[in-house]
């Protein structure tokens, strides 16, 4: 995020312990609190390089901070990006397709974008042409709308490239008959040299390539049950989805988060999330994702929006609000546990909560989160980054986390 001094950086490493502790616990016990963050910070608007549309800004629905992209001598780092259906409308309808754009999470600045071929995602039924059929929805009142990608993770992987994953589950009419997944080879910016800031700041290879190769990736479908043995579908509106990096199994669980709380706990108030979950990676037959429990939603009728999760996996965040609220959740995994088995064990609170994350409170809504990584070779957080759901050229905020120093430090 704001690029710290060294020392800052340790501070920050050992902030990302604190953060892994439950709240309100009292260091004299031998346990320290959750840390401070900073007050948002506007880093600048997103697609300041991009000179043609569409812009990633428009309705941005998801975001991940890269580890593989990432400059250990200036502590650059790529933040991923993705819209939603409304991104990849807002040009002529011939000319609709989907993007990822990748920006320094300094200050919102070198775009660079990678167009997804269309040949992989499904036509909406509803629409023949023209310019269907072209992989793509291209109809803004269209009943099907497909793809409506609500969310943006990175599958962090210790021995191997990493992977994005773009999460096809908007679903506002609540009747969609199969969502998808795609999964994507990262772009390795570091090795182009398309990431890597010069000595005055700028990338002159950026400045006249904004656009990278396409990329294909690959779809697996997904259907949502009730319970493990499938006698019941359901249709929820999901925006937010994270890969359980951390699980303790060689292909990773995936965590799907309807947007509309519940009352799971049976105490009358809609103050809980439900999550679904799928192990497999089914290309032409759909993957079933069953219900797994559920976790606080951090106040009555707060709805899920957007979730980021830690190399390694030991903790997660969620995003959640309503119209006039707004918070940041962190949840704790135990090691070599699955997210589900350990929240089924009663761990549904958060570590820790912050508010006053809610930059536009009357206008845009913030649907995204993302973990601000510290620079490559090290390990941990040093605070939060999102950005506004609507606006052309979206502001990207960041939050830093504050250390006190040491007493006679």
């Amino acid at each position: 995020m704001l690029r710290r001094p060294r020392s800052r950086v340790v501070l920050a490493v050992s902030a990302a312990l604190v953060a892994m502790l439950p709240a309100g616990l009292d260091a004299a016990a031998g346990t320290l609190p959750c840390p401070n963050l900073g007050g948002p910070v506007l880093l600048g608007p997103l697609a300041q390089k991009e000179n043609r549309l569409p812009h990633a800004a428009r309705h941005i629905s998801g975001m991940a901070v890269s580890k593989d992209n990432s400059d250990a001598t200036t502590g650059q780092q790529i933040v991923w990006v993705v819209g939603d259906r409304k991104a990849n409308e807002a040009v002529q309808p011939e000319n609709d397709r989907v993007y990822v754009f990748g920006y320094d999470d300094a200050d919102g600045s070198l775009a660079i974008r990678f167009r997804l071929r269309p040949g992989v995602f499904p036509d909406d039924p509803a629409n023949t042409g023209p310019p269907e059929p072209d992989g793509i929805t291209s109809v803004a009142d269209s009943p099907n709308p497909v793809p409506d990608i609500e969310d943006l993770s990175i599958e962090y992987r210790a021995d191997a490239r990493d992977q994005l994953w773009l999460f096809d589950t908007g679903d506002n009419t609540t009747s969609r008959s199969q969502l998808n997944a795609y999964r994507l080879p990262e772009p390795d910016l570091t090795s182009t040299g398309l990431g890597l800031i010069g000595p005055a700041g700028t990338d002159l290879e950026l400045e006249g390539k904004v656009e990278g190769m396409a990329i294909k990736p690959v779809r697996f479908p997904i259907k949502l049950w009730s319970n493990a043995q499938k006698s019941q579908k359901v249709h929820p509106n999901i925006e937010t989805a994270f890969i359980d990096v951390g699980a303790p199994s060689v292909t990773k669980p995936i965590y799907l988060i309807p947007r509309a709380p519940v009352d799971a706990d049976g105490d009358g108030i809609k103050g809980e999330l439900r999550l679904y979950r799928f192990d497999t990676r089914e290309k032409f037959t759909p993957n079933h994702a069953t219900r797994s429990g559920w976790i606080e939603s951090g106040g009555a009728n707060y709805e899920a929006l957007g979730a980021s999760i830690l190399p390694g996996g030991s903790a997660y965040a969620i995003r959640t609000g309503k119209a006039n609220a707004d918070r940041v959740l962190t949840f704790t995994r135990e090691a070599d546990r699955h997210i589900s088995a350990y929240i089924g064990d009663g761990n549904r609170a958060p570590a820790c909560s912050w508010s006053t994350f809610d930059t536009e409170p009357s206008g845009n809504r913030e649907e995204t989160i993302a973990f601000d990584l510290t620079p490559a070779g090290e390990t941990g957080w040093e605070g939060l980054l999102w950005s506004h759901d609507g606006t052309d050229f979206p502001p990207l905020y960041g939050a830093d986390v504050e250390v006190e120093p040491p007493p006679g430090g």
